[in-house]
């Protein structure tokens, strides 16, 4: 028997119980967020004070319809959750407590039931401004962000070797926050950035493979609900627009004798279909063939400097999604607990040959109520 616990930290208020609360974490949304929903006959215990105080009856302001509301926007949240187990001998055990996300309030309902809404550690970024300035050629984007971030318990892990540096006045900032910032460069760059714990992740990477663990989740088991589509290689086809800006010598000089550049775009349509690879150049002011096949993709090579490296580069990224296996999701228990980035053994008895090891790309946590549950998805099969 498994009864869910969550423990609910806002500021000095600590929460035992809610009616239920689910928080979305991926990699492919700069910010991760999700929701509380508090019971209407609820206490809280203030840790200052090591006092019980219910949050129901007349004149209890919650979210804020005077100036000292109990609960508001900017406060620190933090969502933990366990399990309590007992054996068919009535012991009683604990799963590992597991911090589910450290975040800030970003809205808080006016009525009952009590909803509040939160975002991860990307919330703070949006209140920090960056400063307004060009950055010359000799910046890097490690140094940008750590200055960006100084005076905060925040870090930065850079997961590629960002050494590209920037012609003067080429990039700058002007009236935006560190998250529009990061935004500019997921656009323009397809610079990924999330948050795990207190650490900003930037690069064109997202996985550090080092720090994955790897579950075992089976059908007939505990695998709840599985959205989960199997396909063979040979019915699997792919496709993916993969680009790079360049710098050209015009022929032309400063009154200084320094040669000078242009930025070119070289952009390669690559689509893999029965095991074979189909590229074609996308000339400038060219529209991609609008009826690419399959899968679609798009991938930016900061460092690809010709069209066979794009085409080479590309083949890579598209045979990882080449694969007989699933794609998909499924439903789990709260246990074992996993985050994107993970590693899922998937197992059939009944089906052995549709065993396999996959990246986990997303993970929807809920409890409450109605149970405590993860909902997988998969990105990739991982090659044994």
């Amino acid at each position: 028997m498994l009864k869910p616990v969550t423990h609910i930290t806002i500021n000095n208020l600590f929460f035992d119980f809610c009616h239920s609360w689910e928080f979305s974490d991926k990699w492919t949304d700069m910010t991760s967020g999700g929701k509380v929903t508090l019971p209407k006959n609820i206490y809280v215990v203030d840790t200052n004070i090591n006092r019980r105080t219910p949050l129901f009856g007349l004149n209890k302001n919650i979210g804020g319809f005077n100036s000292n509301p109990i609960i508001k926007k900017g406060d620190k949240i933090k969502i933990e959750a366990y399990y309590i187990c007992w054996d068919e001998n009535n012991n009683e055990t604990f799963t590992p407590k597991k911090t589910i996300v450290e975040g800030y309030v970003t809205k808080v309902s006016a009525g009952t039931p009590i909803v509040l809404e939160f975002e991860d550690n990307m919330h703070l970024l949006k209140q920090i401004p960056m400063k307004n300035q060009s950055f010359n050629a000799s910046t890097s984007l490690e140094s940008i962000f750590k200055d960006a971030l100084l005076g905060t318990d925040l870090t930065v892990n850079f997961l590629t070797d960002t050494t590209i540096k920037f012609d003067n006045c080429l990039l700058s900032t002007e009236n935006e926050t560190v998250a529009q910032f990061l935004a500019r460069l997921r656009k323009d760059f397809f610079f990924k950035s999330y948050f795990r714990g207190n650490e900003l992740r930037i690069g064109s990477l997202i996985y550090i493979e080092s720090e994955a663990n790897e579950k075992i989740f089976e059908f007939q088991q505990n695998i709840i609900k599985a959205d989960l589509v199997y396909s063979r290689k040979d019915d699997v086809v792919l496709s993916a627009i993969a680009s790079n800006h360049i710098e050209e010598k015009t022929g032309k000089f400063t009154k200084s004798g320094v040669e000078k550049t242009t930025k070119k775009r070289i952009e390669v349509l690559v689509t893999l279909k029965n095991d074979k690879l189909i590229t074609k150049s996308v000339k400038k002011g060219e529209q991609p063939d609008p009826n690419i096949e399959g899968e679609k993709r798009t991938f930016f090579y900061p460092f690809a400097k010709t069209e066979q490296e794009l085409i080479n580069l590309a083949e890579i990224d598209l045979r990882k999604y080449y694969y007989s296996g699933f794609k998909g999701k499924f439903t789990t228990f709260g246990t074992p607990y996993v985050q994107f980035g993970d590693n899922a053994r998937i197992i059939n008895k009944l089906l052995p040959e549709q065993n396999g090891l996959y990246k986990i790309k997303a993970v929807d946590y809920s409890s409450g109520i109605d149970g405590y549950r993860q909902e997988i998805t998969l990105d990739y099969r991982i090659n044994e």
